[in-house]
């Protein structure tokens, strides 16, 4: 793989895992990053997602990820708040966004999936994936968020 990109100001970088494959994370490009609205104030609801490529693909998938993927998600005002490579450049992590509710992102999703240019590139994009973890996750409100105090 090429040189790492710069970091992504705002954008979180750290270690996950011990020791394990995914290693430390560097930005997997900042070209469609810098071009995303960013992270939403307003975010609620997202997908943790961590794609391990398969063996010798990852420049394609980078390729096919910023040149087509990332503009069709924002097409269907679904965000790419960040994505990574781990170092041993096997997997691809990255987090997206679809605003308030399930509702939204199950009506995002269905026009995302309903595309055209998905139906037909479908086997293309999978065809680079061994294996994909999707996870829902949900803005943590703070103590001021919900209403001033800590419970916890």
């Amino acid at each position: 793989m090429a040189a790492t990109s710069p970091v992504v100001p705002g954008k979180w970088q750290g270690r996950v895992g011990s020791g394990n494959a995914a290693g430390r994370l560097r930005n997997a490009s900042d070209s469609d990053l810098e071009e995303s609205p960013g992270p939403h104030t307003t975010m609620s609801i997202a997908h943790l997602r961590v794609y391990t490529i398969n063996k010798g693909q990852m420049e394609s998938w980078l390729r096919l990820f910023h040149g087509h993927i990332a503009p069709l998600l924002r097409e269907h005002d679904i965000t790419v708040e960040g994505a990574w490579v781990n170092d041993a450049g096997t997997q691809f992590i990255w987090v997206r966004s679809y605003g308030e509710t399930e509702a939204d992102l199950e009506r995002k999703e269905r026009a995302f999936y309903g595309s055209d240019w998905w139906r037909a590139n479908v086997d293309r994009v999978r065809g680079h994936l061994a294996h994909r973890e999707i996870t829902v996750i949900r803005s943590a409100a703070g103590p001021s968020e919900r209403g001033g105090r800590d419970t916890g």
